[in-house]
Parts: structure tokens; sequence; C-alpha cells
């Protein structure tokens, strides 16, 4: 039942029309990937929708950043809540810089919606469907343009999320979570 709704969804054209295909490489951007990129670029391009039955769901991990403020190689650390409201699903997350270690790994979904809640159910949130994917558009609020665009797929025997994420041309995110206890 879960493959036919997931199936629906992607090939409803009304949600994938104004939805950019996700990057499945690293060049993306006539830019090049160090190798963590890469592995998680190739995971990611290999993983399917978000399962539904884990939702809420708490998921942290390790980030790369590729842009010029950051060296592409150094590990950061990001986490994701996903929740419903009505029918819809929404997304919430922050990063975290230069850590030693995961400071979301023992985040609860209690944790993260006090956290993360306050914009969490707004339309800059909400999870969209389309090529085979989960899309976030993060507009900006004074003129609706585009800011930010995720992607999220999921490895579903791992039960990995890998984020794919861009900021104009040259700034892209690639993150890796697991999800927590």
């Amino acid at each position: 039942m879960l493959q036919l709704f997931i199936l629906l969804l992607s090939v409803l054209p009304s949600f994938a029309e104004d939805i950019p295909a996700p990057p499945y490489n690293c060049d993306y951007a006539s830019y090049r990937c160090p190798t963590e990129m890469k592995r998680i670029a190739d995971e990611f391009k290999y993983g399917s929708m978000v399962d539904h039955q884990m939702i809420p769901q708490v998921y942290s991990g390790v980030c790369y950043h590729h842009s010029s403020m950051y060296n592409p190689t150094h590990p950061h650390y990001g986490v994701m809540v996903i929740a419903q409201k009505n029918d819809d699903l929404y997304f919430g997350g922050r990063f975290v810089f230069f850590a030693r270690e995961n400071p979301y790994s023992s985040w609860s979904v209690d944790t993260a919606l006090q956290e993360l809640g306050a914009r969490l159910f707004d339309e800059n949130h909400k999870i969209l469907y389309g090529h085979e994917t989960n899309f976030i558009r993060m507009n900006e609020p004074k003129n609706d343009e585009p800011l930010i665009y995720y992607w999220l797929r999921q490895n579903l025997e791992t039960r990995k999320i890998y984020l794919m994420g861009f900021m104009g041309v040259k700034n892209g995110i690639f993150c890796e979570y697991s999800a927590n206890p």
C-alpha cells in the first residue's frame, strides 16, 4: 500500500510541475566535490521518498558545505524534524558549524518541536513531492523568491535520510542523517 501511495505522489503532475529536478551528481553548478560529498550524492541518487510511517521523527548527522566560506572536506552537523499537520508534512532543521561532535544526536521529537517549532508549520517548510523525491523550497519572506532548495531521499533499508540543498549556484549542502533514538 505504501509503495502505491509513493508511486501516486511521484506521478501527479500538479505536484511536480514547479519542482526542479534534484541534482544527481556532485558536478552541480560546475564545481567538484570531495569524496564524502560524492558518497552522499551517490546514496541520494538511489534513495526513495521518505517513509511516512516514521513520522514524526528527528534525524541528525554529518553535513558538508560547499561554498567559499567553508572547507568542503570539514564535517559539520545538522538536525531535521519531519512532522505532520492535517494532511501535510513539514520540515524544520538547523546546522551547527565546527562542533567536535553531533550536538543534536540526543534530541527527541519533543525537543526538536520546541526548538524548531515556531516556524515549522508555515508554507515555507511544507514538503512537496516530485521527481521521486521530497522537496522543500525555502522562500525569501519579503519577495517570495526561492532562497534555498532542499531535496530529501531515504535509504529504506538503513532508514538514513540524505539531504541535498543548494543556495544560488555555488553553495551546496550534502547531509547524511540517521534517525535519533
